[in-house]
């Protein structure tokens, strides 16, 4: 018996040891220029989820040659699964096979896939050669300026090769045999409407590619799955709308605006309006809600609705966000109690040296405005209040003083990207300026003095 029970706790120890074994190797080089050519030096490895990249390894690429190596083990979540490896963008599909060895090398839209990979990664890597003349197009420098003409051949040939490859997709492999349909079939799509970023168009509709004409004469977003196959589906979305409104049928307008009309699934509409506002693609937020908010489902209203507030804070004359935030004291005051004055408020830190620098600005400011219907209120989003009080008290700041602790309405709902900032609102609680000039330069007080008599 005892026997027995060691065998049985070796055999456990053992198949332990296979299970912690089991990785992957991804290695190869990714050379990408970007904006002024500036190469990329950093690659990821990530998946889709909810139409986003979801990150989930990062790798410094070496200068020298842009090389890089991840090692994929059970603890990354990412085995038996199609991911996406690139940078700004480019993204390159692979498939995470256990105790593979796989080898990756871009550079600049060319990508090779290759190693000790399985039948999976065999057809992404027939689908990377043939998509590479188009990706050497719409993803370089280079590519811009190419004629249409060579654009139009390139689209033409890949697609109908791709088209091809996935027909003829058997590895055994059930489930990556349905997912690699769909990944493909939106990265495919996302390649080629790239072209529109390159500044190709054609004269008439008959002129494109037919790949273009036919998909913009199909319901290509009935359903969930660019949500689920994409990691890039709002780019995938804006790019429709922007090729086939703005530039193939000349319309004048938003691409989101647009594209919204496109979708006929409710529950992808409804997703992609959360996620232009989100993205701060709606140039008029307040007609596109005339539009288009009731297309928002009730699940997601909530979230729509604070979006919305957030975003329409910042527009002159609409309400300001009311907060509340205790002084050193523990007196707690909210901005709608100084509603009859002027307010300007200053989002600050003590660690911060801008914000610092412009404290004598501002107590001048204070005084030269001394006596007339404005107010100055400093939000710190310190989270040591030791440290905070003593400054405020060593340096005699005047106004009202509060502490935010990083966090609450100010933070979420002005949506607080660094400091400092200065905001001013209206004596009738209106937004002047959410991002009003600083104080040391003369614009903010002429800024105060023009509403200041309103």
């Amino acid at each position: 018996m005892k026997r027995l029970k060691f065998l049985s706790l070796s055999l456990l120890l053992m198949s332990a040891t296979v299970t912690f074994a089991q990785t992957t190797t991804i290695r190869g080089s990714f050379k990408k220029a970007g904006v002024q050519n500036i190469m990329a030096n950093e690659i990821y490895v990530g998946k889709a989820e909810n139409g986003n990249f979801k990150q989930v390894l990062a790798n410094i690429l070496k200068p020298e040659d842009y090389a890089f190596q991840f090692g994929v083990d059970n603890t990354t979540g990412i085995f038996d699964q199609i991911v996406f490896i690139g940078a700004q963008g480019e993204l390159y599909p692979l498939y995470v096979g256990k105790n593979e060895n796989i080898e990756i090398n871009v550079e600049r839209g060319k990508g090779v896939l290759s190693g000790k990979i399985g039948k999976e990664n065999e057809v992404l890597a027939k689908w990377i050669t043939i998509m590479t003349p188009l990706r050497q197009l719409v993803y370089t420098t280079e590519g811009r300026g190419k004629p249409a003409e060579q654009f139009h051949q390139a689209i033409t040939k890949a697609t109908a090769e791709a088209d091809a490859l996935l027909k003829n997709v058997n590895t055994g492999n059930r489930q990556f045999d349905k997912d690699v349909k769909q990944v493909l079939r939106y990265m495919t799509m996302l390649d080629v409407l790239h072209m529109f970023d390159q500044g190709i168009s054609f004269n008439t509709h008959e002129d494109y590619p037919q790949y273009i004409q036919n998909l913009f004469s199909s319901d290509v977003f009935k359903d969930m799955s660019v949500m689920e196959y994409s990691p890039l589906a709002f780019d995938l979305l804006m790019l429709y709308g922007f090729g086939k409104h703005i530039i193939y049928d000349h319309k004048m307008g938003s691409s989101a605006d647009f594209v919204t009309e496109d979708i006929s699934s409710p529950e992808l509409r409804s997703a992609f309006i959360i996620n232009a506002i989100e993205h701060g693609m709606i140039w008029d937020l307040k007609t596109f809600d005339e539009q288009h908010g009731a297309e928002v489902l009730p699940a997601q209203r909530e979230k729509y609705e604070l979006l919305k507030r957030r975003t329409l804070v910042n527009n002159e004359g609409e309400d300001w966000i009311d907060f509340t935030y205790p002084d050193a004291k523990g007196k707690m005051h909210s901005l709608s109690d100084y509603k009859g004055k002027v307010v300007v408020v200053d989002v600050w830190a003590t660690w911060c040296a801008p914000c610092k620098a412009e404290i004598p600005h501002l107590e001048t400011l204070e005084k030269e405005m001394k006596g007339k219907d404005v107010v100055f209120i400093s939000v710190s989003i310190d989270t040591d209040q030791a440290k905070w009080e003593q400054f405020v008290k060593e340096k005699g700041l005047g106004g009202v003083q509060l502490i935010s602790y990083n966090k609450g309405v100010i933070v979420d709902d002005y949506m607080l990207d660094g400091v400092p900032r200065f905001m001013v609102f209206s004596k009738q609680g209106k937004t002047v300026s959410t991002n009003a000039p600083r104080p040391s330069t003369p614009e903010l007080k002429a800024m105060i003095e023009k509403v200041i008599d309103n």
